[in-house]
């Protein structure tokens, strides 16, 4: 891109986080791409370095309490948001015109309205995800309980419909980016028409060396690997129940490791009785809370990354775990059944808790004693992250959307604000 093609671009995203985890993570990552093509000012409650040339700008600080219920309340609904979005509204007002392109990044839930996004020329939102359910069949077994503050996000389709101050955010909006199809279920239709697909998280692929493993091994020891939280939307269970019901013999030739931490207690005790009661004590492994280091040496040892996640918006462990060319069985719903393919792993149609759990378990039977079969979809779980998932790919494709709304005419007439 030359010099006359870069734009200067404000970045609103509450978290942001060099180093850091999930969305803050996630957010520096779009930072660091977008100021490849662009100049950036960057609006950020957190202190974090930014890449050369981004100007930091903090208008509001995060919010503290020695409440333990009001931190976990503002944890989960980030009331905070709020300030920060006037506050960055009030330090814009006079600098808005300025910029070329106002791009929201953080948070990726769609209940958040953006104020220096209605104000700018052009304007970016997303990528947005959450808010999906866990399918029909699913809902009495998993929603039951699932904890108050989860069920609060139920109300956000409502306010899409309903609360003006959310509904001007999209709008105004030239391009909205969803993690996934399965957001249409949640934006009103009538955006639908200026939206586009991009999961809002990647991966450097370069940083997970892919481990060759021979093609032929026949009637070794089948490495079943599950990573992520110990809580009911997740469906460890589920796949807890696929290994039940394998006999004895097909027993012998699985091993499943459950690394998970920051669970629900009462649903990971679920989870070990419902092993001791099927007698799968020899086959499955609860490892608790491990380091990214070691986690990845458990996807390079794996022949199979098993994630039943039934209400997933992205699941960044499933890019980990095919970067190393681990592939992955997922539900297919999701963020999950926007990542894997047919060719580079198994994708189970969760329609009902008995199919679900007959689907896996006829999956790893068919594995037991022919891990070479494998192979192939190994190899393509690598070049798929290489092709779609990788951060740089990532930015290319922002770049290109940026160039169709810079050049296309604006969703609305920018506003103008006064004092």
């Amino acid at each position: 891109m030359s010099a006359d093609d870069r734009r200067r671009v404000l970045v609103s995203s509450f978290q942001c986080k060099a180093g850091g985890a999930s969305e803050g993570y996630s957010a520096y990552k779009w930072v660091e791409e977008i100021a490849k093509y662009h100049d950036v000012t960057l609006l950020t409650v957190d202190q974090t370095p930014v890449p050369e040339g981004v100007e930091l700008v903090r208008p509001a600080e995060r919010f503290s309490s020695a409440n333990k219920l009001l931190r976990r309340l503002n944890g989960e609904i980030k009331l905070d948001y709020y300030r920060f979005d006037r506050a960055s509204k009030k330090s814009m007002r006079d600098r808005i015109n300025g910029f070329d392109l106002v791009h929201h990044v953080a948070p990726i839930a769609p209940r958040y309205p953006n104020s220096v996004g209605v104000m700018g020329k052009k304007f970016v939102l997303g990528p947005i995800g959450g808010c999906q359910r866990v399918p029909p069949g699913f809902r009495k077994d998993v929603e039951a309980h699932e904890e108050t503050f989860f069920k609060l996000r139920l109300l956000d389709r409502l306010r899409l419909d309903h609360d003006p101050f959310l509904r001007k955010t999209y709008q105004s909006a030239d391009r909205i980016i969803l993690v996934g199809r399965f957001m249409l279920d949640v934006i009103p239709q009538e955006f639908h028409d200026k939206c586009d697909f991009m999961l809002e998280t990647g991966i450097n692929a370069s940083e997970f060396g892919m481990l060759e493993k021979p093609d032929s091994n026949e009637g070794e020891t089948l490495n079943l690997l599950y990573v992520g939280r110990v809580v009911p939307y997740k469906g460890l269970i589920y796949l807890l129940r696929a290994l039940a019901a394998l006999d004895e013999r097909e027993r012998k030739g699985i091993r499943l490791s459950v690394i998970g931490d920051r669970g629900e207690g009462a649903y990971e005790r679920e989870c070990r009785e419902r092993v001791a009661a099927s007698g799968l004590e020899p086959v499955v492994q609860f490892l608790g809370f491990r380091k990214k280091a070691e986690i990845v040496a458990y996807y390079q040892k794996s022949d199979l990354f098993v994630f039943p996640s039934l209400a997933e918006t992205s699941g960044n462990v499933i890019l980990e775990a095919m970067a190393v060319g681990c592939p992955a069985m997922v539900a297919a719903c999701g963020g999950p059944a926007d990542i894997v393919t047919d060719a580079s792993g198994f994708l189970i149609e969760p329609r009902d808790p008995e199919q679900f759990v007959a689907d896996m378990a006829r999956v790893i039977r068919g594995l037991i004693g022919r891990r070479e079969s494998l192979a192939e979809k190994r190899r393509e779980s690598r070049a798929l992250i290489e092709r779609k998932f990788d951060w740089s790919r990532k930015g290319e494709v922002m770049r290109d959307w940026y160039r169709e709304v810079l050049a296309a005419p604006p969703a609305q007439a920018p506003i103008t604000h006064t004092i």
